[in-house]
């Protein structure tokens, strides 16, 4: 693929896989730098965007394994999963530094942790008043080489520890290794016969357990990665807008996210001419919603996708509209 691709497309700017590539090096040095070791656990507690994908890819650079936090979940569910997956890090960014300090300040964890921050001019506006002051922010990233370190990761080894919905009580942590990522990515690439050209949808926040199959994915293929603003969550119109506007060529969601554009008639007759795959997961699917969707999108395959937590495997039925 080449370097000035575009990666990752949000409303305020286009990555290319070179400045991806480039900084999550330069935080893999920073990493190690500042002591991190192979194999050392890294909490990443931000909503999807750019510079979470930075953080993922210079974690795993640095031979090191992340860990997906719910910045917006309990604060007291956060400090369970850190200390049942013995995270040293918390990389964060954007607008949580408030959340951040709200965590850290129970069950005595904040003498136990360090924290960076990798959007430095939201920390630099609140910068007198965040409780949080972070060991590095994205500028310190200038000081370190854009090269690559050189990877010691092997296939066996950890690549992200995932934690379970909020369904239970108590979280339970799974070990995923890099060849079971692999594993799905290569399964996914190869099913749904994903290629440079797609454009997918990054809907799913990272501390979902499918989040990793849009990310890697797209970096398997050089395609474009599409991150979704929670903000048009709210308005389905707006997340019909947004599926035209970027031209996208698959969607991935829970059924609810579809269930609500069916209920308020957002979807035009043959609408989303680019979309070729959408995709659903996480919860039942109404056959109402179903049956509207396949009737005003009939060029477009559906599928059901399911995964539980604890294996790396998916399944999916794949069904189109008659």
């Amino acid at each position: 693929m080449r370097p000035d691709s575009a990666f990752i497309v949000t409303d305020e700017r286009k990555w290319t896989y070179g400045q991806i590539e480039a900084k999550s090096n330069q935080l893999a040095w920073l990493l190690k730098d500042r002591g991190c070791r192979p194999g050392d656990r890294i909490g990443i507690h931000m909503s999807g965007s750019a510079e979470a994908l930075i953080t993922i890819f210079g974690i795993l650079k640095s031979d090191c394994i992340y860990v997906p936090l719910d910045p917006d979940g309990p604060a007291d569910r956060s400090n369970k999963m850190i200390r049942k997956a013995g995270v040293t890090w918390i990389i964060a960014g954007g607008s949580e530094n408030r959340k951040v300090a709200h965590l850290l300040s129970g069950n005595g964890i904040t003498s136990l942790l360090r924290v960076g921050w990798i959007n430095f001019s939201d920390l630099q506006r609140n910068v007198n008043t965040c409780p949080v002051k972070p060991d590095f922010t994205l500028e310190d990233l200038r000081q370190f080489d854009d090269y690559p370190p050189v990877y010691k990761n092997r296939p066996d080894d950890p690549a992200h520890i995932q934690f379970s919905s909020g369904s239970i009580r108590e979280p339970s942590g799974v070990v995923n290794t890099h060849c079971k990522d692999i594993q799905l990515v290569k399964w996914a690439v190869t099913h749904f016969g994903i290629t440079s050209s797609d454009r997918l949808s990054g809907h799913p926040p990272l501390h979902f357990n499918m989040s990793g199959m849009d990310i890697f994915s797209t970096v398997a293929t050089g395609a474009e990665l599409h991150p979704v603003p929670a903000k048009i969550n709210i308005l389905p119109n707006n997340i019909s807008e947004f599926i035209r506007e970027r031209s996208l060529t698959q969607w991935v969601s829970v059924p609810s996210i579809l269930t609500h554009i069916a209920t308020m008639d957002a979807v035009k007759p043959d609408d989303f001419s680019s979309l070729k795959r959408l995709m659903w997961r996480g919860e039942t699917m109404p056959a109402n919603t179903l049956t509207y969707l396949m009737k005003r999108l009939p060029h477009v395959t559906f599928t059901n996708l399911y995964r539980p937590t604890e294996t790396p495997l998916s399944s999916g039925y794949q069904m189109a509209a008659k």
